[in-house]
């Protein structure tokens, strides 16, 4: 399969697309994957930044607006990259439980093709951040902040939520298939190796905003 059948075939088919790609696994497709993640990622962290404005109530802590927006940008042209490489190893390590055999950076380069779903939803997320309001914070010196203009919308938020959730159970889904096909486990064990780190995920983020909700 060309680079483009794999991408498409990891749409229409990607059970019989990964297993193809275990066969040939090209970590320089997966590098071109990640890094397109990479730069949709930036731009959309941009766009959000670009929608939030800050009031210093010290003057001399203005210059740190362009600042963070500067570190954020920079933080999600980089975290695809180091998130990629750390959860292929928790991936691998876990799949060793279960008598997993491959080598790690072939199951680096189907981790990176799983990625390929994240690229859309992330593209679908930096356009509804067009639409967000711009919401403005006032500092004080003391790091404490509070919005003093604009309304958030929550059925944005909501919207925003559950294509992210759409995008990452999607990634998952192929990863299954690439623990499946490259380290040569089962279906069942490698759904158990994708989805024990998913739910830990899930619980910590979902779980810790409800419980902030009731607070």
């Amino acid at each position: 399969m060309s680079f483009v059948e794999r991408i498409k075939g990891l749409i229409t088919s990607p059970d019989k697309t990964m297993e193809n790609i275990a066969k040939e696994p090209r970590i320089e497709e997966a590098l071109v994957i990640v890094a397109i993640f990479a730069i949709i990622t930036a731009i959309a962290t941009y766009l959000a930044s670009s929608h939030t404005k800050y009031i210093f109530t010290d003057s001399s802590l203005e210059g740190l607006s362009g600042i963070m927006t500067a570190i954020s940008v920079i933080a999600g042209l980089i975290l695809p990259f180091i998130l990629w490489v750390v959860i292929t190893a928790v991936l691998y390590l876990f799949a060793m439980v279960f008598g997993g055999e491959g080598k790690f950076m072939a199951l680096l380069a189907g981790i990176g093709y799983s990625q390929m779903p994240k690229i859309l939803t992330t593209i679908i997320l930096a356009l509804l951040l067009t639409q967000a309001p711009v919401l403005t914070y006032e500092i004080s010196s003391s790091g404490q902040y509070q919005l003093v203009d604009g309304e958030a919308s929550s059925l944005l938020s909501i919207i925003q939520q559950v294509v992210s959730l759409i995008g990452l159970l999607w990634s998952c889904l192929i990863g299954v298939f690439a623990v499946k096909h490259i380290l040569k486990l089962s279906t069942k064990s490698a759904a158990l190796v994708v989805g024990v780190p998913l739910i830990l995920y899930l619980a910590a983020t979902y779980g810790s905003a409800f419980l902030f909700g009731l607070l």
